[in-house]
């Protein structure tokens, strides 16, 4: 899961363009409605504001990783991404940031029924 958000939702960031390679080669299909489906994660694109999608990445019920939050937070440092400002408590994780000149936002939450939920946002703050 955090491989797949780390992958797609940030290292793409903020145009998310050649994504379906990316998921494909993480074990992922598209179904009828655009959702990205595989065994550890669901990936979703939501229309925000304007033009700007949000991806989410739930993950899967099945999953067993732990540490999210943490393992996540590591990682963005090593991508291009700088930290505007992060609060951690327990499994949640709220980070707004920047990469190529957009700013956003990157929240790890609770899900009923998944351990956790990834969602990337436009527009730090958001």
């Amino acid at each position: 899961m955090v491989e797949i958000a780390r992958d797609t939702c940030i290292s793409t960031f903020p145009s998310y363009r050649n994504i379906a390679p990316r998921l494909a080669a993480k074990g992922l299909a598209q179904d009828e409605l655009g959702t990205w489906r595989g065994e550890s994660a669901i990936v979703v694109f939501r229309k925000a504001s304007g033009s700007n999608l949000d991806c989410e990445v739930w993950m899967s019920k099945n999953s067993k990783i732990k540490d999210v939050s943490e393992r996540l937070q590591a990682k963005l440092s090593n991508m291009g991404v700088r930290i505007l400002s992060a609060t951690r408590k327990g499994v949640r994780l709220s980070a707004n940031f920047t990469k190529d000149g957009a700013a956003g936002t990157l929240r790890v939450e609770p899900m009923s029924g998944r351990t956790s939920k990834i969602v990337v946002s436009h527009g730090a703050g958001s």
